[in-house]
């Protein structure tokens, strides 16, 4: 039999009837709405197949409906055609060698065979197929802790200290105890073990009074003056009384065996008499040490994890606390296949301090309230416990905890749930108002759209960030997500036309081309890809003539158009290679500063959750560095993406540098300078990616030409710049600075350094130091350096470096660069940036000030209070005239204006 691959061809035979639709979205909520809009009645019978993402991956990437509609515009939705009962292709191809019925039914064994344009063969039966109840209905929970991981035990010394807690307070808030009745018997001694032997009343009696002739002995011996040249009889009385106390451990030791084994044979018996190895309940002091475990009721109360009493310390061996956690485990699992629940969670807080499996276990037998207690006082996980009150009924608790979170969003799909859609409505409300005060827009049309049912709203929310917000373009890419899912290709062409009649700069070129590269993949409409193409060849066309600096982004972006041309593609790269070669003169600010006075109006202030020790402009918007807890953090300003490292409480950011990608096909970078090594990590933002890659004590700088340079020193005199290109160690220079200043514990210091084209500047100590070739330059400055920007974009190559008191400016100039001017003298610690409009800004905890630099002075033009408290820095805002000044916990946006 010959065997020869499926091949599809375009027809020309005209197709009035679809009979499957593929809709490319992954969101359920675009399902449903365009199955409500066009299957109309015939939506609740239709038979649905989620695609996936790819093998391995059960994400959805789209949904096949199948049902018979008319072949008419419909949003992004692709039309199939049913071939031989079996196979679906898209409505305008067919099988280039055509099947005969009885080979479709050989070839293709399930019952839906899919082509997918690009995933390839997608298959199911009849009876995986989903219907629209399947999208509306909530999946199955899964009582079973099936990802509570059992990791080993660290490596620990051969004898380990625990405390016998008796608990004497009680927390603020104490809920009601269990109903339980195991544990309220009257206690009863431990049993002896099957080969040992009972010890008797009087036995036991003696050796309590043999232990306290013991103690006092030792009482007494410490409390002699140690001023014998050798030992004496005090000595050996005090060894004596040592070594019989030593039989103190050995009944300890017993005693625990004693526990192990009625754990294993008698569990609920070996409960009543078990202790705490987890190490987290606090105590007051000491009692009398004793040989003899405590007893107390299994059930779990909040009270017992207050804490507050005296504790008898004992040494425990590695073997016996491995066995102890195995069996409180075993026995904890015990409990909960008998559910009783508020035994399993005793054992999980009060013996092994596992108060997440503890809050799990009560939530599953149905104690919310106490649930969400350990939730907030011992796992600060305030949503969570929000979420339990919540799926136990107790509503208004959960909203008292969402308002103090300002969770409005989640507040109001609770009151919907109940009925009650006017709160509902009013709650969507204000999570739309908090996102809008901390420029989440993409969020707030998402709320606007799916929550309020408003689309006019969102699309008009979205549109009015172009041009002055930062995230404008995603926002504008949402708009027209909006208009593609429904079908409006009128309006979109309108758009598309208005945002490019009403271009201001030639980064609102690049990034429109950008943004319309993605328009004209998203629509099916032809008119609206056309209209979107032309446009954006107009806007790539002037931004190439203007000589704009990404030069191979926009030639790409004319390719994407067209990729079938090959032509296009060589002559687009011949023509980058060209431009890159070229060093492009410097470019003059968008506004030329003048002398007159200024007035700086407040726009706009953003609080974050965490303490920021540094700010970094990106090509995504303003990223803030700092430490929330003893968690490394790291944010995007108003988008809400956030990523962090492992607790290093003692991390200190000294630096940051933004690298972009261009057009490779790798992630950003972000190079950080700090006081601890941190491992890589990665930060996504829709589609895009930075690798953040920290580094102790080295600094980071590249110049224009992509070359990174890194530089580190001893702390002792000695550093040493080291050059790369592609990765590959290309230069080291060596340089010798005064060390007769501060350097840390490690013998290290941070040293801020930038690099441009004509050469590389560092400040070591009172000292900057210019490295160019084999050439070294040195002046002296009044004190250390303590950071250095370097001004781009500008027709005069500057850098600043700020200081305990005032800051330098000079010039990347060979004969200029010694001539230091200085400003802001008056300023403790100020920090200073150039912005696009060329002012200079320089601000501290009690001045914020602008700057014009003349060619013999530099001049002030505004000046107002500062915000009384310490400033991380100034950056350029989303216009030509603002700026952001960020402080600990605070983002200010400020607008310049004529006075």
């Amino acid at each position: 039999m010959i065997e020869f691959p499926l091949r599809l061809r375009l027809t020309n035979d005209p197709v009035v009837m679809a009979d499957g639709w593929l809709l490319p979205d992954a969101e359920v909520e675009d399902w449903i709405r365009w199955l409500c809009r066009w299957m109309g009645d015939g939506a609740v019978e239709s038979l649905l197949m989620p695609i996936p993402g790819a093998v391995g991956n059960r994400n959805p990437a789209g949904l096949f409906v199948i049902g018979q509609l008319p072949c008419r515009p419909t949003g992004r939705a692709i039309p199939y055609r049913l071939l031989g009962g079996r196979l679906f292709v898209p409505a305008d191809a067919e099988l280039r060698y055509p099947l005969r019925e009885e080979e479709f039914a050989t070839l293709f064994l399930s019952d839906v065979n899919l082509l997918h344009p690009r995933i390839g063969l997608v298959a199911a039966d009849r009876g995986d197929l989903l219907r629209l109840a399947d999208l509306l209905s909530l999946p199955r929970s899964d009582s079973r802790r099936w990802n509570r991981a059992h990791v080993g035990l660290p490596a620990l010394p051969k004898r380990l200290r625990f405390g016998v807690i008796v608990s004497s307070a009680a927390p603020e808030e104490i809920l009601e105890q269990g109903q339980e009745d195991i544990g309220t018997r009257e206690p009863k001694d431990l049993a002896p073990k099957a080969d040992e032997r009972a010890p008797g009343m009087l036995n036991r009696g003696a050796q309590e009074i043999r232990n306290a002739l013991h103690k006092a002995i030792l009482s007494f011996t410490s409390r002699m003056p140690n001023t014998a040249q050798r030992r004496t009889w005090i000595n050996r009385l005090e060894d004596w009384a040592n070594r019989k106390l030593s039989d103190l451990d050995e009944r300890r030791e017993r005693e625990i065996e004693r526990l192990l084994d009625m754990l294993r044979n008698d569990p609920d018996k070996g409960l009543r008499h078990a202790f705490p190895i987890g190490g987290d309940n606090s105590f007051r002091g000491h009692s009398e040490p004793g040989a003899t475990l405590p007893e107390s009721p299994v059930d779990f109360d909040l009270r017992d994890l207050a804490g507050g009493g005296a504790t008898d310390p004992w040494d425990l061996r590695r073997d016996h606390l491995e066995a102890l956690s195995q069996l409180y485990r075993r026995t904890a699992d015990r409990e909960l296949a008998l559910r009783r629940f508020r035994r399993a969670a005793y054992i999980y807080a009060k013996l092994l301090n596992d108060y997440e499996s503890a809050a799990q276990s009560l939530r599953q037998g149905g104690y919310f309230r106490e649930a969400a207690a350990l939730y907030r006082k011992r796992l600060s996980a305030d949503k969570t416990a929000a979420e339990c009150l919540r799926a136990g009924g107790l509503y208004e608790e959960a909203a008292a905890i969402y308002e103090e979170l300002r969770e409005f969003e989640m507040l109001g799909e609770m009151f919907r749930e109940l009925g009650r859609e006017e709160e509902a409505c009013e709650a969507f409300e204000r999570a739309v108002d908090a996102k809008l005060a901390i420029d989440q827009t993409l969020a707030a049309s998402r709320i606007i759209d799916r929550k309020l049912n408003n689309v006019d709203r969102a699309r008009q929310v979205l549109w009015n960030t172009w041009p002055k917000e930062a995230h404008a373009s995603d926002c504008l890419e949402e708009y027209f997500r909006l208009l593609a899912r429904d079908d409006e290709g009128e309006r979109a062409r309108r758009s598309l036309k208005r945002l490019a009649e009403n271009v201001e700069s030639l980064m609102q070129r690049i990034e429109l081309g950008e943004l319309f590269g993605r328009v004209h993949e998203r629509f099916s409409n032809d008119d609206v890809r056309s209209e979107s193409a032309d446009h954006a060849r107009v806007l790539i066309g002037d931004y190439l003539r203007e000589n704009g600096p990404r030069v191979e982004d926009a030639t790409g972006i004319l390719h994407s158009f067209d990729k079938g041309d090959r032509l296009l593609e060589r002559d687009a790269r011949a023509f980058a290679r060209e431009r890159l070669r070229k060093r492009p003169d410097p470019a003059a600010p968008a506004i030329l500063p003048t002398n007159e006075p200024l007035k700086l109006k407040l726009k706009r202030r953003e609080r974050v959750s965490f303490r920021i020790q540094r700010a970094v402009q990106c090509r995504w918007g303003t990223l803030v560095l700092g430490m929330e807890g003893t968690k490394p953090t790291i944010q995007l300003l108003g988008q809400g993406t956030k990523e962090q490292w492992f607790p290093a409480p003692e991390w200190q950011v000294f630096d940051a540098v933004f690298v972009a990608a261009g057009n490779q096909p790798r992630p950003d970078l972000l190079y950080v300078c700090g006081n601890v090594e941190l491992e890589p990590r990665s930060f996504r933002h829709g589609s895009g990616e930075l690798r953040i890659v920290n580094r102790a004590y080295v600094t980071t700088s590249l110049d224009s030409t992509g070359r990174r340079f890194e530089c580190s020193s001893d702390g002792f005199g000695k550093g040493v710049v080291r050059g790369y290109c592609n990765d590959a160690l290309e230069s080291t220079s060596d340089f010798v600075y005064p060390s007769n200043f501060f350097v840390n514990p490690e013998g290290l210091t941070f040293m801020p350094m930038r690099a441009t084209p004509g050469a590389i500047y560092i400040g070591a100590a009172n000292s900057l130091l210019r490295i160019q070739g084999n050439n070294r330059g040195r002046v002296e400055i009044p004190a250390q350096a303590l950071s250095m920007v370097h001004t781009e974009g500008h027709p005069t190559s500057r850098l600043m470096f700020h200081m305990e008191f005032g800051a330098g400016l000079f010039r990347d100039d060979d004969s200029r660069w010694e001539k230091v001017r200085y400003f802001a003298s008056d300023m403790a610690g100020p920090r200073v940036d150039f912005l696009p409009s060329g002012h200079l800004m320089a601000a501290n905890a009690d001045l914020l000030r602008v700057y014009v630099v003349g060619r013999y002075e530099i001049s002030r033009v505004a000046e107002i209070p500062g915000p009384d408290e310490e400033v991380i820095g100034v950056l350029p805002g989303p216009g030509t005239d603002c700026f952001r000044m960020i402080t600990a916990n605070e983002v200010a946006t400020f607008a310049m204006k004529s006075a």
